[in-house]
């Protein structure tokens, strides 16, 4: 079931963020963050400039359509103590996610998100049934962008680097 949408200030409008567990093509779990464009707010807004728009951001991400290989974004992706954080390096842009505490657990022990852009417009109440369709009909449509994100976990600070030989197997610390 989807998390309640979150709106962040991105490119000329609000985006809606949306995050879930859902399943990879071979069944296994996998956590979802769904970006897509609220409806036009003002009278001059037309569906297909919010459609051009959302296609810009997603060409911008590097997003590839289903029925291509998946886009790799990286390591966008960080869980913290507090939110989840997708960093979008080639906008300069980042995005808190909104996240349920099992959906930063599936984060944690699958270190993958898959990154899903709507192109078009999704209201800012949609329910979990609304959402679903949206995804199937932007999906049967080709109005759906994919990616996948890699995570980072800051809640755990890195490994230290192992001693190499001739090194005298004294320890050091780094900044």
């Amino acid at each position: 079931m989807p998390t309640t949408p979150a709106r962040q200030r991105l490119l000329p409008e609000s985006l809606i963020a949306r995050t879930w567990i859902g399943a990879d093509p071979g069944g296994s779990p996998i956590g979802f963050v769904l970006l897509a464009h609220p409806p036009a707010r003002w009278p001059t807004d037309t569906f297909a400039d919010v459609e051009r728009k959302m296609w810009g951001f997603a060409a911008a991400l590097g997003l590839r359509p289903p029925d291509q290989p998946v886009a790799e974004l990286g390591a966008c992706v960080t869980v913290t103590t507090g939110p989840v954080i997708l960093s979008l390096a080639r906008i300069r842009r980042k995005i808190t996610l909104p996240a349920h505490a099992r959906w930063q657990r599936l984060l944690l022990t699958r270190p993958e998100a898959a990154v899903v852009v709507g192109l078009v417009p999704l209201g800012l109440d949609a329910t979990a049934e609304q959402v679903d369709r949206y995804l199937d009909d932007a999906l049967r449509t080709g109005r759906l962008l994919l990616g996948r994100a890699g995570v980072a976990d800051s809640r755990r600070p890195p490994p230290c680097p192992v001693p190499t030989a001739g090194h005298g197997g004294g320890s050091s610390s780094h900044p």
